[in-house]
């Protein structure tokens, strides 16, 4: 098995060598990093490549993932925030939790991806415990449809034909009958993917929900693998999230083992918009004093196309708005950057950042803005939030900070990250007003 790894925004790499370390011609390379690419556009619905190739080199942009680009190669693509480390693989189980959990990821349907057992039993863990969790709010109202029923008995309790009541049948008379019951095929898809999971769990607890929710669902009929995936009627949206993840399970994780090499499944996420994501929720997570928006519209200014055409509003939308419950007013706002610190020693960010920033405040009247950056994690450092720089703008104050990516997919993990974002600004703030006071 040959295995192929990009950074995220790294340095371009030469597909010819790639394709001579593979066994394979450039041009078929070529072939299957384009293949790649266009299945990366639709299950992402982006709308440039993520994969930008020339005549020589390959890179990747805006995306991090594990793909399979045939039978015997692998494309690793590791986030840009990550130190370039071939034997790394926890970023992945974090990612896949993300890619999981946010609209943003899809797991790759049939990608299966070689592995070490322990990466495989956390995916394992993931796929479970988001099964389990989306599960249980949603049991009291299950997914039911219409579905015809045909039977044989002798006691009428459906539709017959007027001549089958006269001929005498060895299991009772033919019948029809139309019942609403939770007996489908979306419930079937969650039912199995809860049966493949369950049995490698590791959690006791959430093998427990599984094993409730497996007998709620029961029984359903068997489900068709070549079935393509199924619109939810409008009355059910609220189970789209669990449906989609259990197809995405079953067609991600149906092959177990192949020639004694164990598989799992592969992934991909639009990293910008998992950041922004990540960040959004750990706040809402976080934040239990305060009432958290997200992409709230506020009016910055006006613009008129020509002199007769009427004035039209502008607005802005911060990622994060923190305000009090009871007065409205906003404590501080959150912008979720995914790029890196311009010089990560000075603090220095972005001029581009800090305008939109300061068009944040002035919109909001809000005087205090976090600017989030990631940061790479080193082993042994403290989880915290990092505080690079602070700068004073037309009476706003604009914090960027530093946020360190580690171990989302332990269990609690997600917890512990928001805690640890949420404590790190209250501190800052804390810390900037006694400060300012003295």
């Amino acid at each position: 098995m040959h295995r192929i790894i990009l950074q995220e925004y790294g340095t371009q790499i030469n597909i010819e060598e790639i394709a001579d370390n593979c066994n394979i011609t450039a041009q078929s390379m070529r072939a299957l990093l384009r293949k790649a690419n266009s299945r990366i556009m639709t299950a992402l619905s982006l709308r440039t490549n993520p994969l930008i190739m020339d005549s020589d080199t390959v890179r990747a942009v805006n995306i991090a993932g594990a793909i399979r680009l045939s039978a015997q190669i692998e494309l690793e693509i590791m986030p840009k925030y990550l130190g370039f480390s071939e034997n790394d693989t926890h970023w992945k189980e974090d990612f896949y939790l993300l890619s999981t959990l946010s609209k943003h990821g899809r797991l790759l349907e049939g990608d299966n991806i070689h592995t070490v057992t322990a990466y495989r039993s956390s995916l394992y863990d993931i796929a479970g415990r988001a099964l389990a969790e989306n599960f249980v709010p949603l049991r009291r109202n299950m997914l039911r449809k219409y579905r015809r029923d045909l039977f044989e008995d002798y006691s009428i309790e459906g539709e017959i034909r007027f001549e089958d009541a006269f001929v005498k049948h060895p299991d009772g008379i033919p019948q029809e009958k139309v019942t609403f019951d939770k007996k489908n095929e979306y419930n079937a898809t969650i039912l199995a993917a809860m049966q493949y999971v369950q049995p490698h769990v590791t959690d006791i607890k959430v093998q427990r929900i599984l094993q409730e929710s497996i007998t709620i669902l029961q029984p359903q009929n068997s489900i068709q693998m070549d079935r393509p995936r199924l619109a939810l009627p409008a009355r059910d949206l609220r189970w789209k999230s669990e449906y989609d993840l259990a197809y995405d399970i079953i067609h991600g994780m149906g092959v177990v083992f192949t020639d004694g090499n164990i598989l799992s499944p592969g992934f991909v996420v639009s990293t910008w918009q998992i950041w922004e994501w990540l960040i959004t929720n750990s706040v809402r997570i976080g934040e239990s004093d305060l009432k958290v928006f997200s992409q709230k519209a506020f009016r910055f200014g006006t613009v008129q196309n020509n002199h007769l055409a009427p004035q039209q509003h502008l607005y802005v939308y911060p990622d994060v708005c923190a305000t009090q419950p009871d007065t409205g007013e906003i404590v501080y706002l959150v912008d979720a950057k995914y790029k890196l610190l311009s010089a990560n020693n000075s603090g220095e960010a972005n001029r581009a950042d800090l305008y939109e920033a300061l068009a944040f405040c002035q919109s909001t009247r809000c005087r205090y803005l976090f600017l989030a950056y990631p940061i790479e994690y080193t082993q042994g450092d403290e989880l915290r939030v990092n505080l690079a720089a602070t700068y004073q703008l037309e009476g706003n104050t604009i914090f960027a900070i530093q946020i360190p990516v580690q171990g989302l997919a332990t269990p609690g993990g997600l917890h512990r990250f928001s805690n640890m974002l949420t404590s790190g600004i209250k501190d800052i703030l804390e810390y900037y007003n006694e400060v300012r006071v003295g």
